[in-house]
């Protein structure tokens, strides 16, 4: 048997909590940059589109995603999330000149993302965004970027108004990592 007091201490460095606090801010930072200023920068600078490679499994690979209930607050944060991407890709291409692409960006997120989180709005007297997302798909070139904005700042009104708690906030992050 040894003596435990010979043991040499075993040497900790801040380095790993430096770097885990940093990335702990900038998803802080990542979620609520828009909300906390008050409007939505639109570009393609906020926004990184990654190519995909190799096959995927379905539309945007999303049908790899874990199931969520939108009945709670986790699925209707992970549906507005959802939402706000397929909105804001869309912006994007039809800045890059492919307004075809957007459209179905913003088609997927009109017939299929929101009518699955209608219900749960309603039921959470959170904004509706059924009639915006119709005008935004009826929208070409710069009134389509101000209905984008008007339609995010929705997403944001709804997310208040669902008033997730924060660990319903990460457990949403999470699931949308999945």
């Amino acid at each position: 048997m040894t003596n435990s007091t010979a043991l040499t201490p075993r040497r900790i460095t801040t380095r790993k909590w430096g770097k885990m606090t940093v990335a702990g801010a900038a998803l802080g930072a990542a979620i609520a940059g828009p909300a906390a200023a008050g409007s939505i920068a639109p570009g393609p600078d906020l926004l990184w589109l990654a190519q995909a490679t190799g096959t995927e499994g379905g539309e945007g690979g999303e049908s790899g995603s874990a199931a969520v209930d939108v009945s709670d607050k986790v699925g209707i944060l992970v549906s507005l999330a959802k939402l706000d991407a397929h909105l804001l890709t869309g912006m994007a291409l039809m800045q890059a000149g492919n307004p075809e692409a957007a459209k179905a960006q913003i088609e997927t997120a009109t017939v299929e993302i929101y009518p699955t989180v209608e219900p749960s709005l309603r039921a959470h007297n959170a904004p509706l965004l059924g009639d915006a997302l119709a005008s935004l798909a009826k929208a070409e070139g710069v009134q389509g970027a101000e209905r984008v904005a008007g339609v995010s700042a929705a997403i944001v009104a709804a997310r208040r108004t669902v008033a997730p708690s924060p660990k319903e906030v990460l457990a949403a992050v999470l699931a949308l990592a999945r």
